[in-house]
This record gives C-alpha cells, structure tokens and sequence, in this order.
C-alpha cells in the first residue's frame, strides 16, 4: 500500500494525488474530438477543453484552455463551450427573425401605396436606445466578471482551508479515523452548500440524506443535528459540528496549536458565509429586469424595424415593376440594402442577447448539474475530487506514521 501511495497510483489504474487540479478527474474526457476533428485539423493543434463539447451541451463547462489557440482561424468555427452553444439564445434570435418575416410579408402582400410610408423615424428611436444599452450592458458584464471572480477565489478558499485542517491535524498526530472525521464533515459542508444551490424542499433534502448516509458520508447523528436548522444554513452549521468535535484536543494540544486549528475552523466559517451571500445576494432584480427588458424591447423593436423597411422595399419594387400585384416579379430590390438591413438585425441582436445571457449566467457561476445557465462551475466533479484528495492525504499521513515499536526504541 506505501509503495502505491509513493508512486501516485494504484494497481487499477492511475490515482489522484495532492497536486492533482479539482477538476483532474475531467481530463480523460480531452481525448474526444472538436467540432473540425473530422477536417484533420487544418489550422493547428488546439489545447485545452474550449474545442471538446458538442452543440447544445450545457453540462460541460470549458475551466481549463490555451489562451493563444483563441488568436487562430479555428477560434471562429468553434461552438463548443462558447455562447453559440446555449440554445435558449438562438430560440429568441429565431423568434425575431419569425416577426421580422412575418412583417416584411405581410406588408410586401397589402400594402398598396408603398411610397407614402417612412421607416426613419423607427430607425432613429432604435439607434437611441442601442447607444444606452450597449453602455448599460458593458457595466454589467464587468460587474459579473468582478462577482465571477470573488465566487471562484470563495470557493478555491474553502477547498483549500478543508485540506490545510486536515494537513494541520495530521502534523499535531490526531489519530487516522479523528482526521477522517474532520476530512468528512469538512467535505459535508461543501455537500450541504451544494445541495443549498437547488434551493430544496425538506422532502428533498430528505432524500439527499438519505444518500449521503447510505454512501457513509454522514452519521445518523449528525443527521438528526443538522435536520433541526435551516434548511438553508446546513453548510454553515456543519462547521459548527466541526469546531464541537475539536474540543475535545483543548486539553491536549498546547494553547498556540489550539488556537492555529480553531483558526482554520473560523476561516472555514468565513469561506462559507461569502459563498452564501454571493448566492442570497444577486444583483437588484429591479436592474436585472430593466436591463434584460430594453435589451428584449430594442432587439424586438429592430427586428419590427427591418421587417417593415425590407417589405416595403420589397413593394415598391414591385409596384415600380408590376402592372398587377398578382403577377410575377421581373426584379427585385437592390440587394446591398436587404443584406445591410438584414446583418445589421442579426448583429445587433445576438452580440445584445449574447452578452445578456453571459453577464448573468457569471454573476453566479456555481450552479447545479440540471441549471439552465450559459456558464457554471463543475461544482459537483469539484467536491467529488477534494473528497479523494482528502482520502489521499489521510493515506499518507499513516503510511508516514512511524510503527508503535519504532517509537519504543
């Protein structure tokens, strides 16, 4: 067993060590193929994960990439992992484009005097409203990306704070099964938070204790004490049930050791809370609403905007060119102004949603396996790796233990 601890793996295969990444586990899944795998790869090697999920996937969120593959021609051809994988964006792209359509006909079908209508009016309102959103949109997402942050450094603060506890327990010789205690519960409050995410019923959280229990991931003792707090403050009364367990080393570790351990348990507290608070405490939903609502009116309005100056473009070219509306057309109209009508609808409204839908799925990164967002944190294969670095970090602490009779000689 020391033999396989030293070399990093067992003999079933590899095996996580204290320098694997949280997310080490994920990378077996690198060796599928991008989107242009079948093309041999004609513009270079591409490293990292940014190239490795298929269209529409929201289950897989790209942590780990090359930043210098973003700089080649691939970069434009990739959608996996990127907003042009989040199908719920393309649904509301396509839905305008619907009343854009539906719009151009119906007005290229009935309108009998094309000349007398004028679209500048419509045109000047939605190039207003652009210029106030574009600067409202980029506030935001470099809100978001500050609150990414914050979330991301809380939670790597909590991970690390669980393994300095049990690194810190095993330099003051706490016995094996005392540091898988603390190792458990540490690993319980990460668990409680992540089920807090889902926002449970206590039906539901029933059914996760009972998982929990089944898979001896917690007591039936500390289970009856957690089911008696709030359904939402389990994660941070789990610490509390940690800082209980340590009393009973107060008389027998020296006051400064004490103190850096009941330290740890406090730091523990502190990550916990910040995690929380990022998750109770979003952004105002008046501004949320406001935002996504002009975003919503100006794409909405653009696409009510092109729809009506390509149907009339469409009508006087064929009232210039039709004795009857029900013949045949014999030309149509100048096709630099339908294609500057039509991209101008197209980018304005998927760079609006796009950086809609991004801002608020970073405002909150951790999310669990079923959200709907455009970004989330691997939350769950992320405890699933501390639990067994945890377990690795136990193993070698005995393996280094000295034998009962090399301490007697």
């Amino acid at each position: 067993m020391q033999r396989d601890l030293e070399e990093g793996k067992t003999r079933a295969g590899p095996q996580d060590t204290e320098q694997t990444p949280l997310l080490g586990d994920m990378a077996a899944d690198d060796k599928k193929e991008g989107i242009l795998g079948s093309l041999g790869n004609p513009f270079g090697t591409v490293q990292g994960r940014f190239d490795q999920i298929t269209f529409g996937v929201k289950d897989e969120t790209v942590t780990t990439y090359d930043p210098e593959s973003l700089t080649g021609w691939r970069a434009i051809f990739t959608l996996s992992g990127t907003i042009f994988s989040v199908r719920a964006m393309w649904q509301i792209i396509g839905i305008e484009l619907f009343v854009m359509s539906f719009i151009a006909l119906c007005l290229f079908r009935y309108v009998k005097d094309p000349h007398s209508y004028q679209t500048e009016t419509m045109s000047i309102v939605v190039k207003t409203i652009s210029v106030l959103i574009g600067f409202m949109l980029g506030l935001f997402l470099s809100s978001s990306l500050d609150r990414w942050w914050d979330t991301v450094k809380s939670v790597q603060m909590l991970f690390g704070i669980i393994k300095k506890l049990i690194m810190l327990a095993s330099s003051l010789e706490i016995r094996d099964d005392q540091r898988a205690t603390l190792a458990r519960r540490g690993v319980l409050s990460v668990r409680m938070l992540e089920t807090e995410l889902t926002r449970p019923t206590a039906e539901m959280f029933k059914k996760r204790f009972d998982e929990l229990q089944e898979m001896g991931k917690i007591t039936s003792e500390e289970r009856s004490i957690l089911e008696k707090t709030p359904l939402d403050q389990r994660s941070f009364f789990t610490w509390v049930l940690i800082s209980n367990y340590l009393k009973q080393f107060h008389n027998l570790m020296d006051p400064i050791s004490y103190d850096r351990i009941v330290t740890l348990v406090l730091d523990g507290l502190s990550a916990v809370s910040a995690l929380r608070t990022l998750l109770h405490f979003q952004f105002p939903f008046i501004y949320m609403h406001m935002l996504a609502f002009m975003v919503h009116m100006a794409n909405f309005l653009t696409a009510i905007g092109t729809g009506v100056t390509l149907g009339l473009l469409f009508a006087r070219t064929r009232s210039e060119n039709f004795r009857k509306s029900d013949e045949k057309l014999v030309s149509l109209p100048d096709p630099s102004a339908v294609m500057n009508e039509v991209l101008f609808f197209l980018v304005q409204a998927f760079f609006y949603q796009a950086f809609l839908s991004i801002g608020a799925a970073l405002s909150f990164p951790v999310a669990t396996e079923n959200s709907k967002q455009a970004y989330r944190l691997p939350f769950e294969p992320m405890v699933g790796a501390l639990d067994r670095q945890l377990v690795i970090m136990n193993e070698l602490a005995k393996a280094g233990e000295p034998s009962p009779s090399s301490r007697s000689k």
